[in-house]
């Protein structure tokens, strides 16, 4: 699935807008595609947001109460939590998108995390990505990743640990059992 550039104006600090080209990112529909998100609110309190595509007809959304942390950390454990989810269903091939271009750069060893709080989460993360016989994580602009955006922050509001997990099925939004992980 591939779509039309977005074109989106940036004002700069000389005042001169700079413009943009949001690109449509290119899905493979034969390989379960996902997007995550992390967000953390002032108070520190963060989420989790997943849209994951087994099928085309079907995705599913989840959102994730994580508790206290930073915006990286969100990131890394929307990542986290997303990994394990695929690896649980057994899907060994998947094309993951996600707006953190820290986190992404991390994943795919193109930049080194010198936080040494979040190197253990990162570190789960890269051992359970040997999990998979193809895995392909890339960076897409938030405008392309609203739906888990929106997610992650009703996951702000939600108690640590908490999901909300829902299934679309032709157009009607079915809840499901929260995973067994935390």
């Amino acid at each position: 699935m591939e779509g039309a550039a977005i074109y989106d104006s940036i004002p700069s600090s000389s005042g001169h807008s700079i413009h943009r080209s949001i690109q449509t990112e290119f899905i493979r529909e034969s390989v379960p595609w996902a997007y995550f998100d992390g967000a953390a609110d002032l108070n520190g309190r963060y989420g989790a947001g997943l849209v994951i595509h087994i099928t085309p007809e079907k995705p599913f959304r989840a959102s994730i109460g994580l508790g206290q942390g930073t915006n990286n950390f969100a990131e890394l454990k929307a990542l986290h939590h997303l990994l394990c989810w695929l690896s649980l269903k057994q899907l060994r091939q998947v094309q993951i998108f996600g707006d953190s271009k820290n986190v992404v750069n991390w994943f795919n060893r193109t930049q080194h995390c010198r936080n040494y709080i979040l190197l253990p989460l990162l570190n789960e993360i890269l051992h359970i990505k040997s999990f998979f016989n193809e895995i392909i994580v890339c960076h897409i602009y938030r405008e392309r990743n609203q739906e888990a955006d929106n997610l992650s922050k009703t996951g702000v509001q939600q108690d640590l640990g908490t999901w909300s997990v829902t299934e679309m099925d032709k157009g009607v939004i079915n809840p499901i059992d929260q995973p067994v992980f935390g």
